[in-house]
């Protein structure tokens, strides 16, 4: 090889073999000491070559991270607006709506107008329209509509609709519309309709309509329709029947189709009481 590449004129050349490195090891390239220059140069040439190729490598590969990123950042985007259309969602009424908060609206107008709270099930038109009370469930034509109580399980048409009380369970077209007490059990058309009291079980169309008591038990059609008195247990006429005596009692109910196996209430004129036939 030449030996000094600034003085051409006296320059001499040396064969690559017949040169020697006598240093230390250098591991990152693996020339050893006493190597041939000609064997140092190819390795470093080699090593060379490797970076090379692998910053190559490193370029492609930081490409596709960047289109991944890109993507990525997509997707989020996509994401949050995904997630406006659920918050959007939260207050819009109508058809098939799975809502933030546990509300599911099933129905057109189901939870339109003013409607809040949380853990609405409304199934009906207008079911639970503008209600703003929490735990509801509201099956039928505007069940639950305009209703502000809550724990409420509404079944029929305007079945607790303009509730006010919380704790009701309405079954039965009109059911507690319109009612304003707390922990009602209402059964049957209209019954508990416009109902002022608190703890009232009611039984049978129309009972415990108007009722303002507390504490009553209304069994058949129109039992406790606009009672004002608390604490009572009230069975309608309409389903208790009068006779003059037990005797009278036994013949009419044993001259009827009575089934076995049944005890039948009356109310006896004789002792002003109620009596039983027991078959």
């Amino acid at each position: 090889m030449r030996t000094s590449a600034i003085c051409p004129t006296c320059a001499t050349y040396t064969n690559a073999l017949c040169t020697l490195y006598n240093g230390p090891y250098l591991s990152c390239i693996g020339v050893s000491p006493l190597d041939s220059l000609e064997e140092a140069l190819g390795l470093i040439n080699g090593a060379v070559c490797l970076n090379n190729s692998q910053i190559t490598t490193l370029q492609s590969n930081v490409i596709t991270i960047n289109s991944q990123i890109s993507t990525i950042n997509s997707n989020i985007i996509t994401i949050n607006t995904n997630i406006s259309n659920i918050g959007l969602q939260a207050v819009t009424a109508g058809t098939n709506k799975n809502l933030i908060d546990g509300v599911n609206l099933q129905g057109t107008g189901a939870g339109g107008g003013t409607f809040s709270g949380i853990n609405i099930n409304a199934f009906g038109a207008s079911a639970a329209y503008d209600n703003s009370g929490s735990d509801v469930n509201a099956i039928g034509s505007n069940a639950a509509n305009g209703n502000s109580g809550s724990g409420i399980n509404a079944l029929g048409g305007s079945a607790a609709e303009q509730n006010q009380g919380d704790n009701v369970n309405a079954i039965g077209s009109e059911a507690a519309e319109s009612n304003v007490g707390n922990m009602v059990d209402a059964m049957g058309y209209k019954a508990a309709k416009d109902n002022g009291g608190d703890d009232v079980i009611a039984l049978g169309n129309e009972s415990a309509f108007l009722n303002g008591g507390s504490d009553v038990v209304a069994i058949g059609r129109s039992a406790a329709n606009n009672n004002t008195l608390s604490g009572m247990f009230i069975i309608s006429n309409n389903c208790l029947p009068s006779y003059a005596n037990h005797t009278a009692a036994i013949a009419a109910i044993n001259l009827g189709t009575a089934v076995t196996g049944n005890t039948y209430l009356y109310h006896n004129q004789a002792t002003n009481s109620i009596g039983a036939v027991r078959l």
